[in-house]
Protein backbone atom coordinates (compact mmCIF):
# COMPACT_ATOMS: atom_id res chain seq x y z
CA UNK A 1 0.00 0.00 0.00
CA UNK A 2 3.02 2.50 0.83
CA UNK A 3 4.10 1.67 -2.47
CA UNK A 4 1.10 2.45 -4.42
CA UNK A 5 0.75 5.49 -2.39
CA UNK A 6 4.24 6.84 -3.30
CA UNK A 7 3.57 5.79 -7.05
CA UNK A 8 0.17 7.83 -6.90
CA UNK A 9 1.70 10.80 -5.55
CA UNK A 10 4.55 10.79 -8.14
CA UNK A 11 2.29 10.96 -11.06
CA UNK A 12 0.13 13.58 -9.94
CA UNK A 13 2.70 15.75 -9.05
CA UNK A 14 4.06 15.28 -12.83
CA UNK A 15 1.20 15.61 -14.15
CA UNK A 16 0.65 18.95 -12.13
CA UNK A 17 3.58 19.96 -13.43
CA UNK A 18 3.19 19.69 -16.86
CA UNK A 19 1.24 22.50 -17.91
CA UNK A 20 3.60 24.94 -15.90
CA UNK A 21 6.71 23.31 -17.96
CA UNK A 22 4.66 22.91 -21.76
CA UNK A 23 4.73 26.57 -22.45
CA UNK A 24 7.80 27.86 -20.11
CA UNK A 25 9.68 30.40 -22.23
CA UNK A 26 11.21 31.73 -18.80
CA UNK A 27 10.31 35.18 -20.04
CA UNK A 28 12.25 35.00 -23.08
CA UNK A 29 9.56 35.79 -25.44
CA UNK A 30 6.68 36.92 -22.55
CA UNK A 31 4.51 38.09 -25.41
CA UNK A 32 4.18 34.95 -27.07
CA UNK A 33 5.01 36.17 -30.75
CA UNK A 34 5.10 33.51 -33.13
CA UNK A 35 8.08 32.12 -34.28
CA UNK A 36 8.79 29.05 -37.30
CA UNK A 37 9.25 25.61 -36.41
CA UNK A 38 11.28 23.17 -38.42
CA UNK A 39 10.39 19.32 -38.72
CA UNK A 40 12.29 16.52 -39.22
CA UNK A 41 11.58 12.92 -40.34
CA UNK A 42 13.86 10.69 -37.81
CA UNK A 43 16.65 10.20 -41.03
CA UNK A 44 17.30 14.18 -40.93
CA UNK A 45 18.72 13.73 -37.56
CA UNK A 46 22.11 12.26 -39.02
CA UNK A 47 22.25 15.28 -40.39
CA UNK A 48 24.71 18.48 -38.79
CA UNK A 49 22.34 21.41 -38.92
CA UNK A 50 18.57 22.08 -39.71
CA UNK A 51 18.91 25.99 -38.95
CA UNK A 52 22.10 27.63 -39.19
CA UNK A 53 22.31 31.77 -38.21
CA UNK A 54 24.46 34.72 -39.13
CA UNK A 55 27.39 34.82 -36.66
CA UNK A 56 26.62 38.13 -34.64
CA UNK A 57 28.81 39.88 -32.41
CA UNK A 58 26.76 40.47 -28.64
CA UNK A 59 27.75 43.78 -28.52
CA UNK A 60 25.75 44.46 -32.18
CA UNK A 61 22.54 42.83 -30.75
CA UNK A 62 23.04 45.41 -27.68
CA UNK A 63 22.19 48.11 -29.71
CA UNK A 64 19.04 47.16 -30.99
CA UNK A 65 16.70 48.69 -28.16
CA UNK A 66 12.91 50.40 -28.55
CA UNK A 67 13.16 53.29 -30.81
CA UNK A 68 16.09 52.15 -32.81
CA UNK A 69 15.47 52.65 -36.20
CA UNK A 70 15.40 50.44 -39.47
CA UNK A 71 18.47 51.51 -40.74
CA UNK A 72 20.28 50.96 -37.37
CA UNK A 73 19.65 47.43 -36.92
CA UNK A 74 20.22 46.20 -40.49
CA UNK A 75 23.35 48.10 -39.96
CA UNK A 76 24.05 46.41 -36.33
CA UNK A 77 22.32 42.71 -37.76
CA UNK A 78 21.96 42.80 -41.40
CA UNK A 79 18.44 42.03 -43.41
CA UNK A 80 16.25 39.64 -41.98
CA UNK A 81 15.71 36.12 -42.94
CA UNK A 82 12.22 37.05 -43.42
CA UNK A 83 9.48 39.84 -42.04
CA UNK A 84 6.00 39.81 -41.92
CA UNK A 85 3.23 40.89 -39.71
CA UNK A 86 2.45 39.28 -36.10
CA UNK A 87 -0.59 40.25 -33.35
CA UNK A 88 2.10 43.66 -32.36
CA UNK A 89 3.16 44.80 -35.66
CA UNK A 90 5.18 44.08 -38.56
CA UNK A 91 8.21 41.44 -37.78
CA UNK A 92 11.44 40.90 -38.64
CA UNK A 93 12.91 37.14 -38.14
CA UNK A 94 16.71 36.29 -37.86
CA UNK A 95 18.47 33.12 -36.99
CA UNK A 96 21.63 34.21 -35.49
CA UNK A 97 24.93 32.57 -34.17
CA UNK A 98 25.63 33.53 -31.06
CA UNK A 99 29.50 32.23 -29.12
CA UNK A 100 28.87 30.24 -25.71
CA UNK A 101 32.05 30.33 -23.04
CA UNK A 102 32.96 27.23 -24.25
CA UNK A 103 33.89 28.02 -27.54
CA UNK A 104 30.71 26.91 -28.96
CA UNK A 105 28.10 27.86 -30.99
CA UNK A 106 24.37 28.44 -30.52
CA UNK A 107 21.61 28.79 -33.31
CA UNK A 108 18.83 31.63 -31.95
CA UNK A 109 15.80 32.81 -33.43
CA UNK A 110 15.56 36.52 -32.81
CA UNK A 111 12.52 38.57 -33.16
CA UNK A 112 12.38 42.36 -34.12
CA UNK A 113 8.54 43.95 -33.38
CA UNK A 114 8.44 47.58 -35.66
CA UNK A 115 6.01 50.55 -34.85
CA UNK A 116 2.72 50.27 -36.86
CA UNK A 117 5.04 52.13 -39.34
CA UNK A 118 7.38 49.83 -40.00
CA UNK A 119 10.32 52.53 -38.82
CA UNK A 120 11.12 52.07 -35.11
CA UNK A 121 11.61 49.05 -33.32
CA UNK A 122 9.08 48.53 -30.40
CA UNK A 123 10.84 45.30 -28.34
CA UNK A 124 12.48 42.43 -29.63
CA UNK A 125 12.93 38.68 -28.38
CA UNK A 126 14.15 35.49 -28.50
CA UNK A 127 12.32 32.27 -28.82
CA UNK A 128 14.55 30.55 -26.42
CA UNK A 129 15.46 31.84 -22.83
CA UNK A 130 18.63 29.92 -23.68
CA UNK A 131 19.78 32.10 -26.10
CA UNK A 132 18.68 34.79 -23.84
CA UNK A 133 20.58 34.20 -20.99
CA UNK A 134 23.48 33.59 -23.37
CA UNK A 135 23.49 37.21 -24.41
CA UNK A 136 23.31 38.12 -20.38
CA UNK A 137 26.40 36.18 -19.78
CA UNK A 138 28.30 37.86 -22.15
CA UNK A 139 27.23 40.92 -21.44
CA UNK A 140 27.95 40.46 -17.66
CA UNK A 141 31.39 39.17 -18.66
CA UNK A 142 31.70 42.27 -20.62
CA UNK A 143 30.78 44.74 -17.57
CA UNK A 144 27.80 45.32 -19.64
Amino acid sequence: MHKTLLTTLAAACLLAALPASAGDSRGANPHELEFTDIEMDLPDYDEPFRRDGRLVAPERLAGIVPGASTAQVRELIGEPLRTGHGRRGPEWDYNLKLGLADHDYIVCQYKVVLDARGETVVETAWRRYQCRDAMAAHQAHAGG
